[in-house]
């Protein structure tokens, strides 16, 4: 049976947003970041973030991210790792549409997507960083959440360099007991989630 090009469309648009589970996903190319190894896909899924960073500049970028279906994301810790120059990494919730993110389908200056930002899910300044949260809490992601992920780059080299954040989103095992809407790395935890 010959595939109609509609088809075609619409099997590679569910593949590529299938693909999003247990793999790193690039904001350019969509391939892996080296940064950090991403979870394996029954266990979890990464999110990443690469920009070109001119020399002696400072930037933020962000880039809208929608997560998969289903019943939505149980996360029960979050791991990241920052390049050289990035600074800070943080992971919020939105209140956007699957059309706004189509709408922003690229990794943008933050000034940009002004206003996107809801509760912050996950904040770091640390190069490296783990935090799992207690047994039977997990931070819930709804249905196709479209969240922003945000990147403070600040580079003091003499060239141009690609600075690259990546941040995998490790799932629960079985059902948590409690939301928590906020994970911090100082184990701040804000509960319950609506």
């Amino acid at each position: 049976m010959m595939m109609t090009t509609t088809r075609m469309a619409a099997l590679l648009v569910l593949t590529a947003g299938l693909g999003l589970t247990g793999c790193a996903v690039d904001a350019t190319t969509g391939g892996p970041t080296e940064l950090l190894p991403a979870p394996p896909a029954d266990q979890g899924l990464q999110v990443s973030l690469h920009a070109p960073q001119a020399r002696a500049t400072e930037t933020r970028q962000c880039r809208l991210v929608v997560l998969p279906g289903g019943e939505g994301l149980d996360v029960v810790a979050f791991e990241h790792s920052l390049s050289d120059a990035a600074q800070r990494v943080r992971v919020s919730h939105t209140d956007l549409s699957l059309a706004d993110a189509w709408a922003h389908p690229d990794r943008a200056p933050c000034e940009e997507l002004d206003g996107f930002a809801g509760q912050s899910a996950y904040d770091s300044t640390e190069i490296d960083g783990l935090v799992e949260l207690p047994e039977g809490v997990a931070v819930h992601f709804a249905p196709y959440e479209v969240i922003l992920l945000e990147a403070d780059f600040a580079a003091s080299t003499i060239s141009e360099t690609t600075e690259s954040v990546g941040v995998n989103l490790w799932l629960a095992s079985t059902p948590p007991a409690q939301r928590a809407s906020t994970a911090m790395p100082d184990g701040g935890i804000t509960q319950p989630a609506e």
